[in-house]
Formats: structure tokens, sequence, C-alpha cells
């Protein structure tokens, strides 16, 4: 059975990788146990985003 859990770093206020049960991962910045600043979450079929975050979620690009 898959578990969560932080695979390397510090994924509570800092740099590491985080894994999902699901299998989906985040390797980036951590604030508060939370995804926040740059970063990249990859999908278990492989597709990727790599952008910022802000409280955990992905932040969405707004035209000026």
């Amino acid at each position: 059975q898959a578990i969560s859990a932080c695979l390397d770093g510090n994924c509570t206020n800092g740099t590491g990788k985080y894994q999902w049960a699901s299998g989906n991962t985040y390797e980036g910045s951590f604030v508060n146990r939370k995804r926040n600043g740059k970063g990249t979450f990859t999908w278990v079929s492989g597709e990727k985003y790599i952008g910022e975050y802000k409280d955990g979620k992905m932040r969405e690009l707004t035209a000026a």
C-alpha cells in the first residue's frame, strides 16, 4: 500500500520532494507544509506543471 511522504529534503519549511499515495510528486519550496514558491508537480501520467505555488495551490497566470 502506497503512502504519502516527504522523500527528500525539508517538506515543512524549505526545499524538498513529496510524493502522494497516488504516485504524484512535487519538488520545490515548502512553507508551513504547503507548496509555496517555485516548484514542479508531476502527475503519474508524466505530465508536469512547472511554476509558482501559493498556499499549496498552483498559481494561475492572468494577463495584465
